[in-house]
């Protein structure tokens, strides 16, 4: 009956799709009908900045609140009721094939992770600061910012995650987070 108002700002950064959705209450279902329509299998790892959802991915229900990561597997189906007006989520889509090096065992990831620690907390700020500057980034470091989401996806989400990984890229994420802060209050 009323106008239903959204806005998505979308941005592709070496193959990972990074977006801004800012939507009103709906429900969100994704059955075997639109699942056989995919054309690349991927996860997507939204960081709540506002509103509350509930809902049952791969058989496990859910609430999330912000500050919560919410990782979809797009090749399972889901049921999602956004129950607040103005939810905003911050968006990234990786393709499961530039995760596989990094995975050390495939399978349903966490459908829910508190972002308050760990590799989490370091995940959420970056997608953060990624989703904000995505349309302005430089395309030489496209390629490694895309690498650098990878990377935490794996440390954060995979139990074997290979241990090359960890280092290099927590040390630029964290000063991707700080360089972002810095802009953010240089004025301050």
């Amino acid at each position: 009956v009323d106008p239903f108002v959204a806005q998505v700002d979308l941005s592709n950064v070496s193959g990972i799709d990074i977006a801004t959705a800012r939507f009103p209450a709906q429900r969100l279902h994704r059955g075997k009908a639109e699942i056989a329509q995919i054309t690349h299998d991927a996860y997507c790892v939204a960081l709540v900045d506002s509103g509350l959802s509930q809902g049952t991915h791969g058989g496990v229900s859910f609430t999330a609140r912000p500050g919560d990561l919410v990782i979809i597997d797009v090749s399972k189906p889901f049921d999602l009721s956004v129950l607040d007006e103005g939810t905003k989520l911050s968006v990234i889509q990786i393709d499961k094939p530039q995760l596989a090096r990094r995975l050390g065992e495939p399978g349903l990831v966490p459908v829910r992770a508190s972002t308050s620690s760990g590799a989490a907390a370091l995940l959420a700020s970056y997608i953060a600061g990624l989703a904000q500057c995505a349309s302005t980034l430089p395309a030489a470091s496209a390629g490694r910012a895309a690498s650098i989401a990878c990377d935490l996806f794996a440390i954060a989400f995979s139990q074997r995650a290979t241990a090359d990984l960890g280092e290099e890229s927590v040390h630029d994420a964290r000063l991707a987070t700080a360089c972002t802060f810095i802009a953010r209050n240089i004025a301050d």
